[in-house]
């Protein structure tokens, strides 16, 4: 039996850690003894220990460097998730067992961690560096002068567990978008509420705005404006953070998802948006936007510009309303996008590749 360590920032219900649990699941269903570490706690914890899996928290590693290096030292593979828990990169460097590390963040990340980054250039052929898209993989590289590769996630197909609910696209119909995530800067809710605010009546008049994410832990210059708008608004709605399974049934719902973001690596609810036929009006800095093409899968705008976010928008409602059969091809496109890219087959593969 493999024995496998999972190491990662937080158990929080977010994108990094939601993939993570897939590759965890995989080894478990491969037979592997999994073990984890992480360096926070959160909602995924439940979820972590009814697959029999222990979890140590822990949040330094270089106070005891020693103890962390022979505490690991008869594992098969280590995961390290995400870029925050560098340390151990440092430490593992002197092991001997195959090393994943899979990064998924932006830059900005790299400007706040970058004089505590290992030199990528001098880590040991046994640390596998995995660029979660090719945003990443290019930023690696440009950063840190090193060729990652590039690993994307893979989504569990839950199609055939959520019945489609939407309704067909009329003049009467509002076309529904869906926007998901932590209220701040970096997600983009504030040039979106700006954009809405600049839409002409008639193309207000089609549409429906439905913002979901955490209200606590959120940034106030963002959240607070748009509470407000929200309220004085019919048309727009912000719902309550929801568990994973009901964010599932609330994007099959909609028309579209709409991801804003100044910087997104690779969100991974467009992905889960294209596992069940929903295309996105995406933000030409999110990693996902590379596999699509302007029209045919899904539609992009450039980041950070209001101007073509309303176009967008205004395309998007076009298509949903007078072009039906248009619509159809765009989501059917987006669905096989997903069976290309984001299945879980090809990373599965990946996976149990660097363990073999």
């Amino acid at each position: 039996m493999k024995k496998v360590l999972f190491i990662t920032h937080q158990l929080t219900r977010t994108g990094a850690p939601i993939v993570m649990m897939d590759a965890v699941r995989i080894l478990k269903e491969e037979g592997c003894d999994v073990h984890m570490i992480s360096m926070g706690e959160g909602e995924l914890r439940e979820e972590v220990e009814a697959l029999g899996i222990e979890i140590t928290i822990r949040g330094e590693f270089m106070e005891d460097a020693k103890g962390f290096l022979e505490s690991v030292w008869d594992y098969d593979l280590v995961f390290v998730n995400t870029i925050v828990p560098l340390q151990t990169i440092h430490l593992l460097n002197l092991a001997h067992m195959p090393v994943i590390w899979w990064i998924h963040e932006p830059e900005v990340y790299f400007d706040v961690y970058g004089q505590w980054l290992p030199d990528f250039k001098e880590l040991k052929p046994h640390i596998h560096i995995w660029a979660v898209s090719p945003v990443v993989k290019e930023l690696i590289k440009r950063r840190c002068g090193v060729d990652a590769e590039l690993v994307p996630f893979g989504i569990p197909d839950a199609a055939g567990e959520i019945s489609d609910t939407t309704e067909d696209g009329s003049d009467e119909t509002p076309v529904t978008f869906l926007t998901i995530g932590v209220y701040c800067k970096r997600k983009g809710q504030d040039l979106l509420h700006r954009a809405i605010e600049s839409l002409p009546e008639r193309a207000q008049k089609k549409c429906r705005f439905l913002f979901c994410g955490n209200q606590v832990d959120v940034e106030p210059d963002v959240y607070e404006p748009l509470e407000a708008f929200a309220e004085e608004t019919e048309n727009v709605e912000l719902l309550p953070y929801m568990p994973h399974d009901e964010m599932l049934k609330a994007i099959r719902k909609a028309d579209y998802l709409l991801i804003p973001s100044r910087q997104e690596p690779m969100p991974t609810v467009a992905a889960e948006g294209m596992m069940l036929s929903v295309p996105s009006v995406i933000s030409d800095a999110c990693g996902i936007a590379r596999y699509l093409s302007h029209g045919k899968n899904g539609l992009i705008f450039k980041s950070d510009n209001k101007k073509t976010l309303c176009a967008a928008i205004e395309k998007a409602v076009s298509i949903r309303t007078e072009q039906p059969e248009n619509y159809c091809t765009i989501c059917e496109n987006a669905r096989a996008i997903y069976e290309k890219e984001f299945s879980m087959e090809g990373f599965r593969e990946k996976l149990m590749g660097v363990l073999m």
